[in-house]
């Protein structure tokens, strides 16, 4: 938390206005900032937790010109250094309701400006109502929340009053402002992720990305964020992952995320509330929790032995103030998660797992112009309301084409292609949504044809596919060298 402390300095009396008596006469006051250490569930260390640029103030009178139609004054800072004097100019004496935001990125009052000359009566006066004030929502800005540059922080003052010093038998000079503070709490969560491999999965468990998912886009600045709909909502796919992973033994693709060395990121506040009738962690999982729940996603393989095939399994952490029923990710909070990785337990549908069998591979020499053909079958578990995308690519080839058909069983047990499906990626390269799993936990499964037709010479090529889920990356993937003559 930081706490912000208005006082009295180089103080100004202003002219009145007409209706204005001498308790809410216009004066103008300094404001300084004062960093504290910051407070939440543990000690905090990143300077930019620290940091406060972009500050908007919004001071609503409570009784002028009337309780029903009150002014609201608006103050607007691009950079606040610490003990540096802001001056408040026209801050009208009296009681108020203020409301303030750090770090949204820019001023929050269009028309409210702040000329140079203090006797200006009205420059900062904003037309914004109290009610559009409360209604205020502020954008993340950006997709990659993880990296949180600029914290948004907020704070509201119900019983705020701006008086001069009365003190009976000291001498106080005209116009001397009484302090007041203001206490800014930020509306971001910060997040201590570490994890260890243990029992079978030492040696055959490699965690290959950790990424954070859902996070809303808009943030409300003085309300509890809850928002509903999916268009509201940061998917996060595209989202870095949280550390750069690095080989480093038996323990798995970049070992273990130790206590001592966890990984921080920050998520912007996203209260999901309760759901009722959870009492066992395992329950935390894709089909039981709120359908935009933030959570942390780890992306790896699991490989029995050398001479099995590595599947792809995934671990999704549902993300809240305890672990049962609840799914508040919450502003101003510190949260500290960790995770103990021992098995793949298959009635455990927290894991889910995703994979392709190549029954009938393309042949390593392809000819111009003639149809090549390979056949997939694609397994996947406990994707809850998922579209599973099969990506086929071919970097190095001119001229290519792909073309992917489903393979359905009929009642005698043949197989016949059905509609080839569309191509969904939007660019030409090579994306289809070829299964759409319900809400049910368990195994589904889908065989594809996959044409392929090249027109142009290149010679050496390689024929990619792969498969991705939004709750998991392309992790599984079948790679050749092809020559095309």
């Amino acid at each position: 938390m930081l706490s912000v402390v208005l006082l009295a300095g180089g103080c100004r009396r202003h002219t009145l206005d007409g209706n204005a008596g001498k308790d809410s006469e216009l004066v103008d006051a300094m404001l300084i900032l004062r960093c504290n250490e910051l407070e939440t569930r543990a000690a905090t260390r990143e300077e930019q937790e620290r940091q406060v640029n972009d500050l908007n103030l919004f001071f609503v009178h409570k009784s002028y010109p009337s309780p029903t139609g009150p002014e609201v004054r608006h103050y607007y800072f691009s950079s606040v250094d610490v003990a540096k004097h802001l001056k408040l100019t026209n801050i009208r004496l009296g009681k108020y309701r203020m409301y303030a935001v750090a770090n949204a990125g820019g001023s929050l009052c269009s028309d409210s400006h702040h000329p140079t000359d203090p006797t200006a009566v009205g420059e900062s006066f904003c037309s914004m109502t109290e009610q559009q004030i409360k209604a205020l929502v502020v954008s993340s800005g950006k997709k990659d929340l993880t990296q949180a540059d600029g914290m948004l922080m907020s704070s509201v003052d119900e019983n705020m009053e701006i008086k001069r010093a009365k003190h009976p038998g000291d001498q106080v000079a005209e116009g001397s402002i009484v302090p007041i503070s203001i206490v800014l709490e930020r509306k971001v969560a910060k997040f201590q992720f570490s994890y260890e491999l243990g029992g079978d999965m030492v040696g055959k468990m490699k965690i290959t990305s950790i990424g954070a998912r859902y996070a809303p886009k808009n943030v409300a600045v003085f309300e509890k964020s809850t928002p509903s709909s999916s268009g509201d909502f940061l998917a996060m796919d595209v989202v870095r992952p949280l550390r750069n992973f690095v080989a480093d033994g038996s323990e798995g693709y970049g070992g273990n995320i130790s206590k001592e060395d966890p990984i921080i990121f920050y998520l912007q506040e996203n209260m999901q509330g309760d759901v009722s009738g959870i009492t066992d962690p395992r329950d935390r999982n894709g089909h039981k929790a709120p359908k935009y729940a933030s959570y942390i996603f780890l992306d790896g393989t699991y490989k029995e032995s050398e001479n099995e095939k590595a599947e792809q399994y995934g671990f999704s952490i549902f993300l809240g103030n305890n672990t049962t029923d609840n799914f508040d990710v919450e502003g101003n909070a510190y949260y500290h998660v960790h995770l103990e990785l021992n098995g793949l337990d298959p009635d455990d549908i927290r894991i889910s797992s995703l994979k392709i069998n190549v029954l009938s591979a393309f042949p390593v020499d392809f000819k111009l112009n003639e149809p090549q053909e390979a056949i997939v079958e694609i397994i996947c578990s406990n994707y809850f309301n998922d579209e599973l995308q099969l990506v086929c690519t071919a970097p190095g080839a001119r001229g290519q084409h792909f073309d992917v058909f489903p393979l359905i069983v009929k009642p005698d047990g043949t197989e016949e292609l059905g509609p080839a499906f569309d191509d969904v990626s939007g660019t030409g390269d090579g994306w289809y949504d070829v299964l759409e799993t319900d809400d049910q936990p368990g195994e589904r499964r889908v065989k594809c044809k996959v044409v392929y037709t090249q027109t142009m010479s290149s010679g050496l090529i390689q024929m990619n596919l792969m498969l991705r889920s939004r709750y998991g990356t392309a992790t599984v993937v079948d790679r050749k060298n092809i020559i095309v003559e």
